[in-house]
């Protein structure tokens, strides 16, 4: 789409850059660039903060244009081209594209902060066979645990990454449930049923004679979103920083 510089103007003023970089999928950087290329002014850091409470500001004037930057063609003003305005999801894939992507990394250490996360812990801390978790658990119970089905090793690298999944839901206005035992991430009033757990590998039985295999954990953790009784998508691959530990 065709926009003036008078347009665009009206546009970074009518609501903050990165709203507008949204709207048309560009990186606040190429709008900023576009906008200076164009003698176009742009709101100072902290504008729309003092607009919100109430404080002062001044909207700077969108000057004449420069000679140098006028067209040799009959148009009164310079326009650009903008791409066609994006729907609701491909908004939400240009956030995740041109936005700080760190939120979506798991961290090396769980740091629990969360309630939902703390009374996972301690469900798994009072199931643990070791006598030393069962003697320090966390003070905070609040409610029920999250689905997690991993082995004891695998516990805080669970967590650590059902903790940064809140927190990318929590950042976008939506947030997690867990009702009737299941876990549910509420998306726009919708509720979808997610789960974490652990592969089982089968390997030769050495303890016994009853079975020649047995299943055993097997490291591999799968993030499951569930649609209806029958379907659902499983993600193997999450991502984690080098050197992952626990704590």
């Amino acid at each position: 789409m065709n926009i003036s510089r008078q347009e665009l103007y009206n546009l970074v003023w009518a609501e903050p850059m990165i709203t507008v970089c949204k709207r048309f999928g560009l990186t606040d950087n190429g709008l900023r660039k576009q906008c200076k290329s164009m003698d176009i002014p742009t709101p100072p850091v902290g504008y729309w903060s003092k607009l919100k409470h109430g404080k002062k500001t001044e909207i700077i004037p969108l000057p004449k244009e420069s000679a140098s930057n006028k067209q040799s063609t009959d148009l009164t003003e310079k326009e650009i081209t903008l791409p066609p305005p994006m729907n609701r999801n491909a908004i939400r894939e240009s956030e995740i594209r041109i936005g700080d992507t760190s939120i979506f990394v798991v961290p090396e250490v769980l740091y629990a902060k969360d309630p939902v996360i703390i009374d996972t812990k301690e469900k798994f801390r009072h199931e643990s066979e070791n006598d030393y978790l069962k003697k320090n658990p966390f003070k905070v119970k609040t409610g029920p645990p999250l689905n997690i089905s991993v082995s004891e090793k695998s516990i805080d690298r669970s967590l650590s990454i059902f903790e940064t999944i809140i927190k990318t839901l929590r950042l976008r206005g939506w947030g997690i449930k867990i009702k009737d035992n299941l876990t549910y991430a509420v998306i726009n009033s919708e509720e979808i049923h997610i789960d974490l757990t652990e592969r089982l590998k089968q390997v030769p039985n050495t303890e016994d004679t009853y079975s020649k295999y047995k299943k055993v954990f097997s490291g591999e953790l799968h993030f499951n979103i569930f649609y209806g009784y029958r379907d659902k998508d499983t993600f193997k691959k999450i991502v984690l920083t080098p050197n992952w530990k626990t704590r």
